[in-house]
C-alpha cells in the first residue's frame, strides 16, 4: 500500500462534474463509500449490495425499476458496441460521437465515421475539444508521477497552443458551453 493515498474521515467530497440532482450529496456519498471500503472493500459489487437497502444513502443513485434499468443497460451495451468496433486497415475506431446542432430543436448526439468527422470543420472541432478535455483530465490525474513528467509537459504545450482563445468545451451532458 506504499504510495497510495489513504482516505481519511476528514476528506471533503464533490463530483468531478455537476451530476444533476445528486450534485449536492457528494459529501454524503463519499462518506458512505468510505464506510463500505473500510467494512467490505470498495468494489462495484459491494457498493451495489449496500445500495440495495432503502436506508442506504446510495439507494437513490440507482434505478430500481428493473424494466427501465434493463432498457438503459441495453442502450449502454449498444453504445459500447459502437465504440469498440475498429477499422482493420488502420486499427482506429470506426465511429466517433458528435453532436448535430438542429435549429429550434434539441441537439442530437450521433455516431459518424471517422472520415465524416475529419471532413467536417464542426465535427473535427468537437473531437479536438473532447481530446483536450481527456488530455487535461489525464494530466490532472498523473501529473504527480515523475516518470510521466515529459508527457505532462507536452500536454501543457498542446493546451497552450489550442486554448489561447475562448473555445467551446463539452459539459458532461454533451452540450457545448462557452469557456
Amino acid at each position: 500500500m506504499k504510495n497510495q493515498t489513504k482516505i481519511q474521515p476528514t476528506n471533503k467530497y464533490k463530483f468531478r462534474a455537476a451530476e444533476g440532482k445528486f450534485s449536492k450529496k457528494a459529501e454524503i456519498y463519499g462518506r458512505e463509500l468510505e464506510r463500505i471500503k473500510k467494512e467490505k472493500g470498495l468494489t462495484p459489487e459491494n457498493v451495489l449490495k449496500s445500495a440495495r437497502k432503502t436506508s442506504s444513502p446510495l439507494h437513490e443513485c440507482f434505478n430500481w425499476d428493473d424494466s427501465e434499468a434493463a432498457e438503459r443497460y441495453r442502450l449502454l451495451q449498444a453504445g459500447n458496441l459502437i465504440r469498440i468496433i475498429i477499422v482493420v486497415e488502420n486499427e482506429q475506431r470506426a465511429f466517433e460521437n458528435v453532436v448535430i446542432k438542429k435549429p429550434n430543436k434539441k441537439d442530437e448526439s450521433v455516431y459518424l465515421s471517422q472520415e465524416e468527422v475529419l471532413d467536417s470543420k464542426e465535427y473535427r472541432k468537437q473531437m479536438l475539444i473532447v481530446a483536450l478535455r481527456e488530455l487535461s483530465f489525464w494530466k490532472s490525474k498523473y501529473q504527480f508521477y515523475a516518470e510521466l513528467k515529459g508527457i505532462v509537459k507536452e500536454i501543457k504545450k498542446v493546451e497552450k497552443k489550442l486554448i489561447p482563445v475562448p473555445m467551446q468545451i463539452m459539459n458532461p451532458k454533451r452540450k457545448m458551453v462557452a469557456r
